[in-house]
This record gives C-alpha cells, sequence and structure tokens, in this order.
C-alpha cells in the first residue's frame, strides 16, 4: 500500500512587538526563510491584544488557508511562549493542525510527515514501541522522539471503551477526529482480541518502590508458560522506578493512551493483579477526579466478568487501620485521633474496606505486618532486584560506624526522631551520620555499599523495600519490627530491634562492640536470598492465583 504524502506548508508564529519583523527586538527578524525544505511563512500576532483575540486571528488565517487548500496539513511552530497559548486555545482535533513549540520540533515533524506519518500518530504516538520506550527511559532525542506534541485531553462518553470475553472494543462516538483517526490507526476495526489460551499476568498501576515489576520479573523468570508485564500510572512528581510501561497521568486522561492499554496490556492478559485497587485504563470519564474510585471498581468488575482471573495486591498505607495500628504501636504516627493525619487514614481504610466488600478475589500483601489488618490476605514477598545484590565488601565496620537514613516517608519512618538522635551522636563523636534524601532508586543499591548501618523506620512496624536492600547488601538493618511481626517470618529476620526510645542506646551499642553484630550482618544476603530473590513469590502467585484458572 503507497502512502499518500500530506501537502505540507509551515508557519512561523510570533507576538509583533513593533510592526517591523526586521527589527533585533522582534521574534520574527529570527525565523529563518526554509525549515526542512519548506518555506516558512512568518505570521505575527497583534501585540498588545488579549489572548482571544489572537486565538481568533489565528483561527481566521487558518479558515482562509483551508478554503484556499482544503487538504493541506499547517505545521504551526510558536516561536514564543505567548504565542504557544494562543495556538493551544486552537481545536487542535481535526488532524490538520500539528502545533509545535520550537523549530527542532518543527523539522522533526516536517520529516515525519514526509516519510508518510499522519498527525494522529505524532499526537498520539503508539505506547508499545522502541521509540516510546527510549522516551519512557529518558534517552529519546527530542528532535526525534515524541516529544513535539501539544497534548489534546477531551472526554468521551462514559461508555466509549469495552472489555469483554472476545477482547476489547473501542467505540468512535464521542472521541474527536483525531482522536478517532489515532485509534483506527492502531485497530483497523476497532477490536482486538481476548486473552485465547494464552497465560499472561498483568501487574498494574502503582510500581511502589518497583515491586510490580520485580514480581513480573519474578513470574517470567520462575514460572514456566507464563509471561508477566507491569505498567506505572505515574502521579505528577511521582518516582519513576523501573517499569514495561510508564504513563504519565497528564497523559493517562486521554482516550487514546487508555486504549492502547486496553488494546496491549489488557487484552491480552488472562489474569490481572491490580495494585492498590487502582485504575488500569479507566473505561468512563474522568472529567470528575472523585469519580476515580468509582470507575475503578467499575472496572474491576468488567475484567472478572470477562473472563480474566483478578486478584488485589495492597502495598500497605491504604489498608492500614489507624486506629489499630495505634494500638499496636506506641510510637504509632497516628496516635492523635484528632489530627488530619489519623482522620485521612481512617477513611482511605473505610474507601479500602468498602471496595473489598465488592470484589471476592485472591488478597495478597507486600509485608507480613499488614495481616493484623487484613484476615483473608496472603504474604507476596517483597523481590529485590539483581543489584541488590550485587558483590559488596565484607561487613567490617571498623574506625568510625557509618549509619544512613534514607527514608521514603519522613512521618512513617519516625524520621523526626532519627533525624535528631543520629544527629547527636555524631555531633558527640560516636558515629557518622549519612542523612539520604532525594536519591535515584538505581542508586540506593550502590549507596547502601557504602555505610555500614541503615536505620530505616523505627515507628511503623512493617520490614519493606529498603530493609530488603540492606540485608541484600550485606549491611546492618536497623528498624521496629514487632515480635508479633517477627514470628511471621519464616525463618529469623536478621534485624536489630529499635524504636524512638531505645535507637540511641542501641546505635552506640554497635558503634562500641561492631563484632557482636556482625552475624546479623552475615546473615543478611542469606535471609534475602531465600526469600526475596523472587522465586517464594512466584511461587506464592503461581498456587494462590495463577495455577487457578489459568489454562484451561
Amino acid at each position: 500500500m503507497v502512502k499518500t504524502v500530506p501537502q505540507l506548508t509551515l508557519w512561523a508564529v510570533f507576538v509583533d512587538k513593533d510592526g517591523d519583523s526586521t527589527s533585533d527586538s522582534n521574534p520574527g527578524s529570527q525565523i529563518p526563510k526554509e525549515v526542512a525544505g519548506l518555506k516558512v511563512r512568518a505570521v505575527g500576532l497583534k501585540a498588545g491584544t488579549s489572548q482571544e483575540d489572537r486565538i481568533g486571528q489565528l483561527a481566521g488565517e487558518l479558515a482562509a488557508e483551508w478554503e484556499a487548500h482544503p487538504d493541506r496539513v499547517v505545521v504551526a511552530w510558536a516561536v514564543d511562549r505567548p504565542t504557544g497559548v494562543s495556538l493551544a486555545g486552537l481545536d487542535l482535533t481535526t488532524g490538520n493542525l500539528l502545533a509545535v513549540s520550537s523549530q527542532v520540533a518543527a523539522e522533526g515533524a516536517i520529516r515525519a510527515l514526509l516519510a508518510g506519518r499522519s498527525v494522529a500518530s505524532l499526537v498520539y504516538p503508539p505506547l508499545f514501541t522502541p521509540a516510546k520506550a527510549l522516551e519512557q527511559a529518558g534517552l529519546g532525542p527530542a528532535a526525534d522522539g515524541e516529544r513535539w506534541r501539544i497534548r489534546v485531553t477531551q472526554e468521551p462518553r462514559d461508555q466509549w471503551l469495552e472489555i469483554t470475553a472476545e477482547g476489547v472494543s473501542v467505540s468512535a462516538e464521542g472521541l474527536t477526529p483525531l482522536e478517532r483517526a489515532a485509534i483506527e490507526e492502531r485497530t483497523g476495526p476497532l477490536k482486538a482480541t481476548g486473552p485465547g489460551a494464552g497465560r499472561h499476568l498483568l501487574i498494574g498501576s502503582a510500581n511502589w518502590a518497583g515491586q510490580g515489576r520485580a514480581w513480573a520479573q519474578a513470574v517470567g523468570d520462575h514460572i514456566p508458560g507464563f509471561t508477566a508485564w507491569n505498567y506505572q500510572l505515574r502521579m505528577a512528581r511521582g518516582i519513576v522506578f523501573d517499569s514495561d510501561c510508564m504513563v504519565p497521568i497528564e497523559d493517562f486522561h486521554s482516550p487514546v493512551v487508555r486504549a492502547d492499554l486496553a488494546l496491549n496490556l489488557i487484552a491480552p492478559a488472562s489474569h490481572i493483579l491490580v495494585e492498590d485497587l487502582r485504575l488500569l485504563t479507566g473505561q468512563g470519564s474522568l472529567r470528575d477526579g472523585h469519580t476515580m474510585g468509582r470507575l475503578a471498581r467499575s472496572e474491576w468488575r468488567v475484567l472478572r466478568d470477562s473472563g480474566r482471573r483478578v486478584a488485589v495486591l495492597l502495598h500497605g498505607t491504604i489498608a492500614r487501620d489507624p486506629a489499630i495500628h495505634r494500638s499496636l504501636y506506641p510510637w504509632s504516627p497516628y496516635w492523635d485521633e484528632g489530627s488530619s493525619a489519623f482522620k485521612d487514614q481512617m477513611a482511605l481504610v473505610q474507601n479500602t474496606a468498602a471496595a473489598l466488600a465488592e470484589l471476592e478475589v485472591p488478597l495478597f500483601t507486600a509485608t507480613l505486618d499488614m495481616l493484623d489488618y487484613l484476615d483473608n490476605a496472603r504474604w507476596l514477598p517483597i523481590v529485590a532486584s539483581p543489584a541488590d545484590f550485587a558483590p559488596a565488601p565484607p561487613w567490617a565496620a571498623g574506625g568510625k560506624l557509618r549509619v544512613a537514613h534514607a527514608p521514603s516517608s519522613g512521618l512513617l519512618k519516625g524520621s523526626e526522631f532519627v533525624d535528631a538522635l543520629l544527629s547527636r551522636l555524631a555531633q558527640q563523636g560516636v558515629i557518622e551520620y549519612v542523612p539520604v534524601r532525594g536519591v535515584a532508586p538505581e542508586l540506593m543499591p550502590g549507596l547502601l555499599r557504602q555505610v555500614d548501618v541503615v536505620v530505616d523506620q523505627v515507628v511503623l512496624g512493617n520490614p519493606a523495600t529498603l530493609l530488603i536492600q540492606t540485608m541484600a547488601a550485606g549491611r546492618l538493618g536497623v528498624a521496629h519490627v514487632s515480635g508479633r511481626v517477627r514470628r511471621r517470618f519464616p525463618a529469623e529476620l536478621p534485624v536489630v530491634e529499635a524504636d524512638p526510645s531505645s535507637i540511641t542506646e542501641v546505635i552506640a551499642s554497635i558503634a562500641a562492640d561492631p563484632d557482636s553484630y556482625r552475624h546479623l550482618a552475615e546473615a543478611g544476603p542469606v535471609f534475602a536470598r531465600r526469600f526475596h530473590d523472587g522465586r517464594l513469590s512466584a511461587a506464592v502467585l503461581d498456587q494462590h492465583f495463577l495455577s487457578d484458572g489459568g489454562e484451561s
């Protein structure tokens, strides 16, 4: 099939400050005569007018262009920021206007269009391509990657996306012409087949601490015949962990992106592990942010009714009852039932309980302390990455003890106590304190190997990812893990117990006699490899979820 190369014209749009495009102070003076083989038409917007007037001026000039050349595609390059706002105010959903934000982006767009790419494919690039994977990893150059587009966010009607046993169907009703074109390019007749006889696990969409990806990798490595993927729906300013597919929340509002997720992740999945009761595709409208929970509940029922096996994994906070926690842990961050922290947490837990009551599915939790709140849950061990097990120097706390604290949440880790007490010990010359903040996840394994002791949380009671990484690195972990939780482990947990009342004494004792704690540090890698290298996690999922309702 021969691709049709569109007729193109390039506009360089700017605010004409003084009416003299040759003046050095006028942005129009910097516009080249030609870009990527196309002559550039300089379009000056009147200075001193409102955005509404500038948008109206642009709309009028575009209407005249298309009246003379109905099939022409206009690539509009915003030379300055005010012009970019004006361009964004136009109707960008027709498929014959592509707005970009730089000359480099204009060059890339023109090359792509002349090579046969459509405007729809540039505005809505497929999520599952090598180029998109590079972009998600931060490696795609802006000139050649998919970063030119200005997002179009228009919500379709509630029932635009349907997931059934036969597959995924997308209705064109309620979508813009550009959205319809983008989806039709992906699907042809707007339908994808169902899971068939395949055995495919999808995990999403939280990926806290990279665990969604780690569990998927464990299943793929240790369960014959199963493939597994994860994806992370990244909230604003959220940490990016390694994932098979990462979708920023602002992109998730696009129906095209959610159709991509449904067609490529949901359709082939025979089993779906929903993390923290999160949305996967969002089949209805996202106009009202308060509907997110309602949409998620509807989605889980649809997935289950479509013949796919569904299970739920709760990482922790979403189900930690603050009243129970306060009764079990003297240093609980939820000690004040009148505080906003207590009230917000209680509301979250009640919403979680209501959602779980609507859907009877296998339930897993990532840490053993959560069994205090979830009677019917099974432990799905956290998985340490290969980098966590990389060779490290033997634990030899010679000289001044180097003690680190790397909280993911200061409130939940008890950082107000840890920072003050460790800083005091450092001032007294007992230890060297290494406070860790803002370190990229991939750098953490190397950092742990440069210290002797890691103080994790001292108020919450949950042995989570950082503590597992500490043990895997052969470093001495210090945390508050109650005897009740320790007894749930299949073997003795090689972690030194401490809470705010004892941390000073514990760290001073380690500094004074490190040899007495050497056996715990040396037992860490053995413990971590036995329970947290992915084999046990894959076996738990296989026994209690994947084998039940897998291949017929």
